[in-house]
């Protein structure tokens, strides 16, 4: 299920939006590294 831009995302298993992180892709940069180590991002 994909949420709209304007909409926080929804998991698909349990519906719920408070708990989900987004999924960086590709090879980060510094700052894609900092978000991670703070479980802001996932990095995939």
């Amino acid at each position: 299920m994909k949420s709209k831009p304007d909409q926080p995302p929804v998991c698909p298993v349990c519906n719920r939006t408070d708990m989900v992180i987004p999924i960086a892709y590709g090879f980060p940069g510094e700052e894609l590294f900092e978000k991670s180590e703070k479980g802001l991002v996932k990095l995939g």
